[in-house]
């Protein structure tokens, strides 16, 4: 089999998993996603320190799965370790610049942060890539009414 279609290079970025000919995961990503969605059920109960182990074994068994490095990102916001929560948006926006969640993830942390510029900024690019996305437009009127 040649190399993969558009199509198939374009779910490859949507979902951030590694393709076998377009259409069956690894065993190591599939543990990867287990490992995400442990570390997902910690974080929504609030444990979130325990909830970045998974989300850091998921990273390291996958390392351009996107979303267990969002999640972690929305951990460490919740830790207040805003720092740290920018660095790993970055991360996932090097790999994949389009990663809409990530744009959104980072202005919200930009805004507890105080930089409101960038937020802004941040937050654009988020609807740059998708008009439609519901809270990126509820954090956009949110920050027009702050300023």
């Amino acid at each position: 089999m040649g190399a993969p279609d558009a199509y198939t290079r374009l779910v490859h970025s949507a979902i951030g998993t590694e393709l076998i000919y377009g259409f069956q995961k690894s065993k190591q990503i599939t543990e990867a996603e287990k490992a995400n969605d442990r570390g997902n059920d910690l974080r929504e109960r609030g444990r979130f320190n325990e909830s970045l182990e998974y989300f850091d074994q998921a990273i390291f068994l996958s390392q351009r799965f996107c979303l267990p490095r969002v999640n972690k990102g929305i951990s460490l916001k919740n830790l207040g370790r805003i720092g740290e929560a920018l660095g790993v948006y970055q991360q996932v926006l090097n790999i994949d610049p389009n990663y809409k969640k990530a744009w959104h993830n980072m202005a919200v942390a930009l805004v507890i942060a105080g930089d409101i510029d960038r937020a802004e900024k941040s937050v654009g690019k988020s609807l740059e890539i998708d008009p439609d996305y519901e809270v990126a437009l509820r954090l956009r009127h949110s920050l027009g009414q702050t300023l």
